[in-house]
């Protein structure tokens, strides 16, 4: 990304972390510039925004190609977050089918230029708002009106009889068949015995005409296989029928004892 005013190159300039279902959650604050002294000439704030990225170890971090920012900075004078935007330690809330994130933005005071340390603009006028975002809405994979697959690793799971998804198909359709480990449809479950789901939903079961259930997969390596038309695909699981996943809450869930989806 070009560098902004100020010639500053991005830089990172905060970093928080939490568990998110099977993985890590990452904030990353960049600082696009200007420098504090041209922003304490001013009386405005530096520009920070927010991108989000992922890891399943801690240590290696994976973010979008195209660095687009998360949550960006407004830029527009008067707005409580022109700049300097700061996630927090928590990064976000499970609030039911959404994912809520606070953060903290500074609008400045161009008033208050040239002032000494924290009595300048550049830290005046900070407030905190809510971003929202679907659960699990990070990223999806995408079908048009013609019907796309995508086929997983093999797995192997150990408990859970029910196939969740979180979908958004009410354009469309999605149907999933499952496979066994050299590739072959396992009898009953076939995508012509899938029952089809339309519609939008964050916690949808699978189901097929057989009567079968995941249950009987447990333990042996297993493909799925998803066909999507004109719809989105964001996440799955297998669980019982309350359909928790068992995975991390990031920073809670209203009503959950624990950091753990167990309902």
């Amino acid at each position: 990304r070009e560098p902004e005013r100020g010639g500053d190159p991005p830089q990172l300039y905060n970093f928080d972390a939490v568990a998110y279902e099977s993985l890590m959650l990452g904030a990353f604050t960049i600082h696009l510039g200007p420098a504090n002294n041209f922003c304490a000439d001013e009386g405005v704030p530096k520009i920070t925004e927010i991108h989000l990225g992922f890891s399943r170890d801690g240590f290696h971090w994976s973010r979008p190609i195209d660095r687009t920012p998360f949550i960006p900075a407004s830029r527009a004078e008067g707005t409580w977050d022109r700049a300097y935007l700061h996630s927090n330690a928590a990064l976000c809330l499970v609030m039911d089918d959404e994912l809520w994130f606070y953060y903290t933005g500074f609008a400045g005071n161009p008033e208050r230029k040239k002032m000494p340390g924290n009595a300048n603009g550049l830290y005046c006028n900070a407030a905190t708002g809510i971003a929202r975002l679907r659960r699990d809405g990070f990223a999806s994979m995408d079908a048009d009106a013609r019907f796309g697959e995508l086929t997983t690793r093999p797995m192997i799971f150990e408990r859970g009889g029910l196939l969740f998804v979180n979908a958004d198909t009410a354009r469309g359709e999605l149907l999933v068949e499952a496979l066994d480990s050299d590739g072959k449809t396992i009898p009953g479950f076939e995508k012509s015995a899938c029952r089809p789901f339309s519609g939008d939903n964050t916690r949808q079961i699978i189901s097929w005409q057989s009567g079968k259930t995941m249950a009987e997969l447990q333990n042996r390596p297993v493909r799925l296989r998803f066909h999507l038309r004109q719809g989105s695909l964001y996440s799955f699981w297998i669980s019982d029928k309350n359909g928790a996943s068992n995975g991390w809450l990031a920073g809670g869930a209203p009503g959950h004892k624990t950091l753990r989806d167990t309902w």
